[in-house]
């Protein structure tokens, strides 16, 4: 029994020793994983703002397209009543 009251303690300081090395192992690789993930974000951010700058310009070039033809299509659409009423008002004379 005295045997055992003596080499039970170190045994039990012995594996808590080991768990905090591995436990110790297990955050500085956590902390390298971390930094490596907070590389590989920042890159992903960069080609997401490179790609809304890219997105930006086509919205833009969309929007004059838009205007130009909405300009053409109410010229037109004047055009066209235009000549409506001129042959609605040559018909009640």
């Amino acid at each position: 029994m005295w045997c055992l009251e003596q080499t039970l303690p170190v045994i039990i300081y012995m594996l808590l020793i080991i768990l905090l090395m591995v436990l110790i192992i297990f955050v500085v690789k956590a902390n390298y994983l971390i930094s490596k993930i907070d590389k590989l974000v920042d890159h992903v951010n960069e080609r997401v703002n490179s790609l809304d700058n890219l997105f930006s310009m086509i919205d833009n070039v969309t929007d004059g397209f838009a205007s130009i033809s909405n300009r053409i299509t109410s010229i037109l659409t004047m055009g066209v009543r235009h000549l409506f009423k001129k042959k609605e008002d040559d018909t009640h004379e």
